[in-house]
């Protein structure tokens, strides 16, 4: 799930499902000349209102704009132009540069004058968020994907944060670009305690007060920690999530066919990692979506959606791990399933990761190295509060019925779907 983050205050009107859903407008497709404007987003993490100051070529300051406490705003901003973020009443002041297409800075004042994060820090072990990380003070753990950063509150078990580590290394493998490109765009991964729901963690505290369109009754807080223990960000939000349960296999886990941080850092890889490495990967990643909708391929299926959806679902697929057969899948879900079924997402695929091997099974399997130690006979096992029993339903009810409309439309030569037991 591609989740995006609260918009700056202009434009926060739109209901929460429609921002999850939009769609940023596809570049020109083909080689590009370098970007002329840098989107960067800065968000206010202190308790003062944040002016934005913009300094020209030879130093002079002009007002940029302005950010409440909490908030967040984005800026078109020149290539390599320099700003500074002041705090209105205390005028502490930090600095940061629109480097690279896509890019989020955190106004933290009482860090600032923290050592920056060393990405040796954090390798192979769990150790506290470095100041100069920013996060807020629900995060005590930390881990490094080499450089890349993994955060979690004390409640996460620490083997968590080191599978989340694994795999994210085994995802980048073969692009070290790629992986500056998410470090130096601001983005980083939060892990989800098995009793932890998504509107707990500080970065997506905001979807509570969202109001669901197309779920009346269903309060935003509710719906979101029923839709998602999984997030992947977008060019609007630097963080994605993903939940401990899963990444370390608990008994009812309600994704345990998959493993969702595939999916979900796929999101981030597109929407922050080759959208500042390559910007007309997006829009060549649209052409391909469209053609697929054009020939009927994934006909009411979760890779139907939108073409973030469409390139996570195939790289799951491009790992072989993905479920079959339900109301939001059909048969594909091995690489070599995806190169026949639709051979444009394929090749995206394999440009993106190459020949990357990533031949994923469950934690119980492979107890050494950053899993050593680990015993799952004593891990716990999740469970969904009675209170988000309606939001379930609910996310159910609308998953079938979008199914069902493409069925109806044109009748499926997929093999039947069983029953369903979970939801994407």
């Amino acid at each position: 799930m591609s989740a995006v983050r609260n918009p700056p205050r202009q434009v926060r009107g739109l209901a929460a499902l429609g921002v999850w859903l939009a769609l940023l407008a596809p570049v020109a497709i083909g080689a590009e000349p370098p970007p002329t404007t840098v989107r960067l987003q800065v968000f206010n993490r202190s308790a003062e209102p944040a002016e934005i100051i913009a300094f020209d070529d030879v130093g002079g300051r002009t007002a940029a704009g302005e950010v409440a406490p909490g908030g967040n705003t984005i800026l078109a901003a020149s290539p390599g132009q320099a700003f500074a973020i002041v705090g209105r009443d205390s005028r502490a002041e930090e600095h940061t540069v629109a480097s690279q297409p896509v890019k989020a800075f955190v106004f933290r004042p009482g860090e600032a004058g923290a050592a920056a994060v060393d990405a040796a820090a954090g390798v192979g072990r769990v150790i506290p968020p470095p100041a100069a990380l920013k996060v807020d003070p629900f995060h005590a753990k930390f881990t490094s994907a080499n450089g890349f950063p993994i955060v979690a509150s004390a409640a996460v078990s620490d083997f968590a944060l080191l599978e989340a580590a694994y795999l994210v290394d085994a995802l980048l493998a073969a692009r070290p670009d790629v992986r500056q490109a998410l470090i130096e765009s601001g983005a980083r991964l939060c892990i989800l305690g098995h009793d932890e729901y998504t509107t707990d963690l500080p970065e997506f505290a905001f979807l509570a007060a969202a109001a669901m369109e197309g779920f009346p009754g269903i309060s935003g807080r509710d719906f979101w920690d029923a839709r998602a223990r999984g997030t992947g960000g977008s060019e609007t939000d630097p963080y994605s999530s993903c939940g401990e349960e899963n990444l370390l296999a608990y008994d009812g886990d309600p994704y345990a066919a998959e493993c969702i941080l595939i999916h979900e850092f796929a999101h981030v890889i597109h929407l922050r990692g080759m959208s500042n490495v390559d910007p007309s990967f997006d829009a060549r990643l649209q052409a391909a979506y469209d053609a697929a909708m054009r020939d009927g391929l994934w006909k009411g299926k979760y890779a139907a959606v939108n073409h973030h959806e469409y390139f996570a679902e195939g790289v799951q697929c491009w790992f072989d791990n993905n479920r079959v057969n339900d109301h939001d899948h059909n048969h594909v879900h091995l690489r070599s399933e995806l190169v026949d079924y639709d051979p444009r997402l394929a090749a995206l695929c394999k440009e993106v990761f190459g020949d990357t091997e990533l031949r994923y099974t469950k934690p119980a399997t492979r107890l050494g190295g950053h899993l050593a130690g680990y015993d799952p006979t004593t891990a716990p096992r999740f469970r969904w509060p009675e209170r988000l029993e309606a939001a379930k339903q609910e996310i159910r009810r609308e998953a079938e019925a979008r199914s069902a409309r493409a069925a109806d439309a044109e009748p499926s030569t997929d093999p039947p779907a069983p029953a369903p037991e979970d939801q994407r």
